[in-house]
């Protein structure tokens, strides 16, 4: 087998040869066409019927592939002659051409040199027809440009994913307990029962759908794969992450912790107003005077807000910050000691009163959010039907079942109305 590093193309020895013959026969061909002149001309020339090799009444063949790169030779002999007849100082397409022909830049330096850097200059051609189609692409796919989206924060802030089989899911639990009192001797007992509830959870699906290039798919399998997996997942996933939080209840979302009933909350004003520390203070008193355990607590809010947090100071005019930042690199910040999570899912557009761009801020023991799965991600693909088969695409379906709820709703105090 024989390979053109030019195209790309590979020959079979029988092929190559073929090609070889026919070159050959027509580059000499008019030194043929005199042979057979000399034939007419002179009797005593025998040619004999056949293939390629004309032989004289002498006793010398005539091999026509012979001849043929001779002439080749004779002719690249007076090209580099040509060419090293040129100034080296000054660039020529006959230099490059035949560099390019013998794949020896020694002989061309200067069109080498000139070469490389149309190649790094790529970006300093304004179209095609200016010069940008002389110019090879580089395309780099380990370079990837990601989209830039928002942080994914209830699974990173702790809360509990379990994998659910039957449905609906029924979690226990128990609302009221037994009261203990005193009594004085011969007094009637007074019993106290204990109450039940349930925290029931129920399916709710989450899709995602896109369509790629079958040409794609087929061409670059490993990197389609990884490209659409990631992306789906993503989607989900802060599809996923924006229910917990904010899930309206309705048209097939989850209710999140937002619109979960019995929740603690903290109001900063008739119209909204902006968060200021004593309300750090008085969201975390929330939590503790409804005896919701410290561990596990964490701040869940909009970089706006924070941004506004971070730099309340100790004395007005100063730059004597009440909050030092986190000296652990990719790590939260810290408020009252408990993590902060930001997200740009987190709403900014609440209203109240005459109060407009409103954000919710919220104050979570994330141990006491429940998330459950009912299996895992699934993915389809499918080129039948609708746009794929019009299109030459394959559609991908991605595919997430879950809900989400508060063990105790108490563990969760929110303010809706920050203007910060």
């Amino acid at each position: 087998m024989a390979e053109n590093t030019n195209t790309g193309i590979t020959l079979t020895k029988e092929e190559l040869s073929a090609l070889l013959k026919g070159a050959a026969e027509a580059a000499v061909k008019p030194l043929h066409d005199e042979i057979l002149e000399v034939r007419r001309q002179q009797p005593r020339l025998v040619t004999p019927e056949g293939a390629g090799i004309v032989t004289t009444g002498l006793t010398t063949p005539i091999d026509y592939k012979s001849i043929a790169f001779k002439i080749q030779d004779d002719n690249r002999k007076r090209f580099h002659r040509y060419t090293d007849g040129l100034h080296k100082d000054e660039f020529s397409f006959m230099r490059y051409f035949l560099a390019m022909i013998d794949r020896k830049w020694s002989d061309a330096p200067l069109e080498s040199a000139i070469l490389e850097e149309s190649r790094k200059r790529t970006m300093t051609w304004a179209s095609g027809s200016g010069g940008g189609y002389w110019v090879a692409v580089d395309f780099l796919p380990a370079e990837f440009i990601e989209l830039l989206q928002a942080n994914i924060v209830c699974r990173a802030a702790g809360a509990r994913f379990l994998q659910a089989t039957g449905s609906p899911v029924q979690i226990p639990k128990k609302t009221s307990g037994s009261t203990a009192y005193w009594i004085n001797q011969g007094e009637e007992l007074t019993p106290t029962d204990i109450t039940a509830g349930q925290l029931p959870l129920n399916p709710h699906w989450c899709i995602a759908r896109s369509n790629m290039s079958q040409f794609f798919a087929q061409n670059n399998a490993v990197a389609a794969e990884q490209l659409f997996r990631e992306d789906l997942a993503t989607s989900i996933a802060l599809a996923v992450d924006l229910a917990i939080l904010e899930g309206a209840g309705s048209s097939g979302e989850p209710t999140g912790l937002a619109n979960t009933g019995s929740i603690n909350t903290w109001e900063l004003g008739t119209n909204g107003a902006a968060f200021s520390p004593p309300d750090i203070y008085a969201m975390d008193f929330q939590l503790n005077n409804d005896n919701v355990g410290r561990s596990g607590r964490v701040w869940i809010m909009h970089p706006r807000t924070w941004n506004a947090i971070r730099q309340f100071v100790t004395e007005s005019g100063t730059y004597k910050y009440l909050i030092n930042p986190n000296p652990t690199v990719g790590a939260p910040e810290q408020l009252l000691g408990y993590p902060v999570y930001q997200s740009t899912q987190v709403s900014t557009t609440n209203t109240k009163g005459n109060g407009t761009a409103l954000a919710n801020v919220f104050l979570v023991r994330m141990p006491e959010v429940i998330v459950a799965e009912w299996g895992t991600l699934e993915l389809a693909a499918t080129d039948v039907g609708g746009e794929a088969w019009i299109k030459n695409l394959i559609e991908v379906k991605a595919t997430y079942t879950m809900d989400c709820g508060a063990r105790h709703e108490a563990a969760v105090c929110l303010c809706n109305d920050s203007t910060s």
